[in-house]
């Protein structure tokens, strides 16, 4: 049960602090491109809150089940050998369950279903859904190289240590967070956790490209 209480706060609380109205943003200036719009303070408020919540949790919760708080990650570690069959899918099973009540409790808050959050929305008709999905997958790869290189692979222990592990695990998250979410206008970034956008919609809508994060996860 602890990945499920896990990722319904991570969740929860990344998903209320980077919510807006589910319109589309105003469109960037000609002068100044995204970064005197909207579209740039969202997801850097949403990268830099990552980053601590991650870190923070991680730090809090990894001794009691290794800080299993994303489903991408998760199936990752099964694929490297590092976590069994059974406990990947518990582990998803919970982190989706923990989702889907973080987006209840966030449309009990909210008082309605008309929101979306950094990572989870897109405007198909601004953006074809093919294009998010290149970006995911490309984000995602990025997040598992450099999450393994800085705080999965045993073989780092010894260069990283325990300490720093969760501290870079969470930069990494942040930054990819922040640096997917301004530059395409009509795209809110990469979601980089399946259960975080499961939860979003479960809250608000279920859109029909939703199965772009799963079909990144599985790969």
């Amino acid at each position: 049960m602890i990945p499920c209480k896990g990722a319904l706060m991570l969740i929860y609380v990344t998903i209320w602090i980077n919510m807006s109205p589910s319109s589309i943003p105003a469109p960037p200036t000609s002068q100044f491109g995204p970064f005197n719009n909207a579209s740039f303070i969202g997801p850097l408020v949403g990268g830099l809150t990552n980053w601590f919540l991650v870190t923070l949790l991680t730090f809090s919760l990894g001794s009691v089940s290794g800080a299993h708080l994303n489903p991408t990650i998760t199936i990752a570690t099964f694929f490297a050998r590092l976590c069994t069959l059974p406990r990947m899918v518990l582990y998803v099973s919970f982190q989706t369950g923990g989702g889907a009540i973080a987006g209840l409790l966030i449309r009990a808050s909210y008082g309605t279903r008309d929101f979306k959050t950094g990572g989870c929305w897109l405007f198909s008709d601004v953006i074809p859904p093919s294009n998010a999905f290149v970006i995911e997958f490309v984000f995602s790869l990025a997040l598992l190289f450099m999450a393994f290189g800085v705080g999965l692979d045993p073989r780092q222990k010894q260069t990283i240590g325990p300490a720093m592990g969760p501290f870079l695990v969470g930069m990494t998250l942040g930054v990819l967070s922040f640096g997917s979410g301004f530059t395409r206008y009509g795209y809110g970034g990469a979601s980089l956790n399946p259960a975080r956008c499961f939860g979003t919609f479960v809250g608000s809508r279920f859109p029909g490209w939703h199965w772009i994060h799963w079909l990144v996860a599985r790969f």
